[in-house]
């Protein structure tokens, strides 16, 4: 028969997890439940159990006190597997360390995380020996340093059925210790006083001896889960003397648990975690023509000079070419409709010969220039020309600015392919303006 915990006093976290959270036990007669289980039954490696020539050595016993309270069990089930579960669902303000520990099992077309939640409970510490507590507390604050996986590497499992499994399933699983890192997947993640702990329940390592006890234990419990009661202890493992005795971090006790319990199925984030949204694809294009366009730009300034210099030959290349087209700065442009203000310290006037395409295509591609959704946008023949803003009008040099004659079919081209067709026919109409001389 199961022993009847009591029930521990849940104080709710006030996040998104709440909603997750399994029902207390109340009584063995009900299911899918949780508690916080009586730990007399769980026996840990004492202080002598690697000491050579002590009595004690290779004995376990029972531990102390836990040092963490069980706060809560949550079932998460989501549609993928989602490590740092605990990134944002923790009051980041919480007066005590907290340990998550994080199951992620496959459940035919999803995966469920059983989080097991503790909470660091110094009144347990009252009937250690201070030298026992020390060793503890030293390890404890190893494993929960940042920027290591010292936790999850000793992090250790202890189960327990305490109701509804024969004796020869009690036999392989009762008080059998397991490294979990020596067999599953294991990854650490820290933050703000807490620690959490993902366990991959199906990614298993290699055919160690560990592994294949585990997976022995897994394919006894797990299809009967939900007749069993299951309780967990989980300990940071004690490798020499100067690490040991163990003792107990917490234990928490699954009753008639049903995996396959998807309310409130998530997706593949956790609810409170902020999303960097990644940019679009127009984003993206924005961004490309905006660079272009800028370069051509540049290249027209740099191939014909500024436009305020009177006085420079305009076949012979300034000394701003010889600078990077990336260093040379671009003047401001002030939008249509406002009054130029002091930054802008030239006026705009048509290049010539190549620099003038360089513009043209600049133009296009930047979309600074306002005149140019009037002068190339394709009017069908019988309709009226698009309509102006009121109060807005061409300025003189939009004659200048202007593209020449849309050729034929152009309307049913992109805006790119129409740029193109205006300059080829710009090309040819140079070309019999200025014939090549005959030698």
């Amino acid at each position: 028969a199961t022993s009847m915990p009591q029930p521990p006093s849940v104080v709710p976290l006030e996040s998104w997890l709440d909603t997750f959270a399994l029902p207390l036990m109340r009584d063995t007669e009900d299911r899918h439940v949780c508690a916080d289980p009586p730990c007399d039954d769980f026996r840990v490696r004492n202080k002598y159990y690697v000491t050579k020539g002590h009595e004690r050595k290779g004995k376990k016993e029972r531990s102390a006190p836990s040092a963490f309270r069980l706060v809560r069990v949550y079932l998460v089930p989501a549609k993928a597997k989602i490590d740092h579960l605990l990134c944002d669902a923790l009051n980041p303000s919480a007066a005590r360390f907290m340990l998550g520990i994080v199951f992620q099992v496959n459940v035919k077309d999803f995966v469920q995380h059983i989080v097991f939640l503790f909470e660091r409970e110094a009144a347990n510490d009252a009937t250690l020996d201070p030298a026992d507590l020390a060793t503890f507390s030293t390890l404890l604050d190893q494993c929960a340093e940042p920027d290591t996986q010292l936790f999850a590497n000793r992090l250790k499992i202890l189960p327990l059925l305490s109701a509804g499994a024969g004796a020869i399933m009690r036999g392989v699983v009762n008080n059998q210790p397991g490294q979990l890192a020596e067999a599953l997947e294991c990854k650490q993640y820290g933050g703000h006083k807490y620690v959490e702990v993902d366990v991959d329940i199906d990614a298993y390592k290699s055919d160690s001896v560990f592994t294949k006890l585990a997976k022995a234990a897994v394919g006894l419990v797990y299809p009967k889960v939900a007749h069993l009661t299951v309780d967990l202890a989980f300990m940071i493992a004690g490798l020499s003397e100067a690490e040991l005795p163990e003792r107990l971090l917490g234990a928490a006790r699954l009753h008639r648990l049903n995996l396959h319990c998807q309310d409130n199925m998530i997706g593949t984030t956790a609810p409170g975690r902020k999303v960097l949204m990644q940019p679009t694809m127009s984003d993206m294009v924005r961004e490309i023509r905006r660079s272009m366009g800028e370069t051509a730009l540049q290249m027209a300034d740099m191939l014909e000079g500024p436009a305020d210099d009177d006085d420079a030959d305009p076949g012979s290349l300034p000394a701003t070419s010889t600078k990077s087209v990336a260093s040379t700065p671009r003047t401001p442009r002030t939008p249509r409709g406002t009054a130029a203000g002091p930054e802008r310290s030239r006026k705009r006037v048509k290049k010539r010969g190549v620099a003038r395409q360089f513009q043209r295509f600049g133009h296009w591609v930047y979309s600074d220039h306002p005149d140019y959704k009037y002068a190339y946008e394709a009017v069908p023949a019988g309709a009226s020309p698009p309509a102006m803003p009121a109060g807005a009008s061409l300025p003189p040099s939009a004659k200048v600015l202007a593209s020449p004659a849309l050729p034929d079919g152009a309307a049913d081209r992109s805006p790119f392919a129409t740029y193109c067709a205006c300059l080829g026919k710009c090309a040819s109409t140079m070309r019999k303006e200025n014939p090549p001389a005959v030698l």
